[in-house]
């Protein structure tokens, strides 16, 4: 897990578009780049209810408990390809950008091809789509690379980019994130299943969002999840999902002390202020499975940060609820019916949903 460090800004702007939510904030010339978004989801839909009655699973579990109300499914000529080239399509039509200018298109998928990028696949359609226009080749001299890490491909994209584009302010990238989650059918993770893309174009002087270069970092190689080739191909993976949700916690507590160690080095504050970094961001953006997920995972942390600023016994006090125990936090069950205790409106923090 990797967690930007999001500048604020005088002038705020929020965008909601469909699955997509960001706030955004504008610099005229902070060294990084602008992101600008669009998401693409399928048009087909199955109703959760409806799966609901067809697994006997209660319909409040879903959608109370997980936030779940429509499942995305691919239509029978849609994957992650023309997901992405939707969404690039969109983005390039609405910004009015000329293709032949976009130096790199990267993708962060779990969908993989054996020769070569499925970006390719992606950029071949759009070549299609803007010939008329822009020439044949208006893509001959675009960098299309994919990259594959479980669910953070596009972030270390977005990454690479902003590197990449800080080195050249003429240089305009997009960052495109498409995948397909697809589960056995009657598995623990049947209900999570979606798709969708999201494109994100990435210049110098930002319009609508600045990332600053520091970052926090958590890896380990662990086995939560895995998409076996096998001796005949199957599309959905082997998987664990309670150590998986386990693993998310870590490396997201993980990742934020490594921020803050690497923010207070480079002089961004002070080790004595925000020890609760949660009270430094007006935002927080997490990686969603399902839209409630961030929300049981930083259950944890909230309560950590705010003993650090000796407010979680007024906290107690004020809301009327008392701290979960340990072994209670290892499990979904406990934790789904915690989590709703733990938010606070009066302390404008905010899950923004995302793939």
């Amino acid at each position: 897990m990797v967690l930007p460090y999001l500048k604020h800004g005088q002038n705020g702007s929020a965008i909601n578009n469909q699955q997509l939510t960001i706030t955004s904030y504008t610099w005229p010339s902070f060294p990084s780049a602008s992101t600008i978004c669009r998401s693409t989801p399928p048009k087909l839909y199955l109703d959760i209810r409806t799966l609901s009655e067809k697994r006997n699973i209660p319909y409040e579990k879903l959608s109370q408990g997980l936030g779940l109300y429509k499942m995305a499914v691919c239509d029978v000529r849609e994957d992650a390809a023309t997901m992405a080239a939707e969404a690039i399509a969109e983005l390039i039509e609405r910004n009015q950008l000329d293709p032949r200018r976009i130096g790199r298109i990267y993708l962060g998928t779990k969908v993989r091809s054996i020769a070569k990028p499925t970006g390719t696949y992606a950029v071949e359609m759009l070549a299609q789509r803007f010939s008329g226009r822009f020439g044949g080749d208006c893509f001959r001299h675009c960098d299309v690379v994919d990259m594959t890490f479980a669910c953070i491909g596009a972030t270390d994209a977005l990454q690479n980019t902003l590197d990449w584009v800080a080195a050249d302010r003429d240089r305009i990238g997009i960052v495109v994130a498409s995948d397909i989650a697809k589960y056995e059918l009657e598995s623990t993770g049947e209900y999570t299943q979606g798709a969708g893309a999201v494109a994100m174009l990435v210049k110098w002087n930002p319009r609508l969002l600045a990332v600053r270069r520091l970052f926090g970092v958590a890896m380990e190689s662990v086995h939560d999840f895995y998409k076996p080739r096998r001796e005949k191909f199957c599309e959905t993976p082997v998987f664990d999902g309670q150590y998986s949700n386990q693993c998310y916690q870590d490396r997201m507590m993980e990742a934020l002390d490594d921020f803050r160690r690497r923010a207070v080095k480079a002089g961004v504050f002070r080790d004595d202020q925000y020890r609760a970094l949660s009270e430094r961001w007006a935002r927080m953006i997490f990686h969603l499975p399902y839209a409630f997920h961030a929300k049981r995972m930083y259950v944890e942390r909230f309560i950590l940060e705010r003993k650090e600023k000796d407010a979680w016994e007024s906290d107690v006090s004020a809301n009327g609820f008392s701290e979960p125990l340990r072994e209670q936090l290892q499990t979904i069950k406990p934790l789904k019916k915690r989590a709703p205790l733990f938010s606070n409106p009066s302390a404008n923090r905010r899950c923004i949903a995302g793939l």
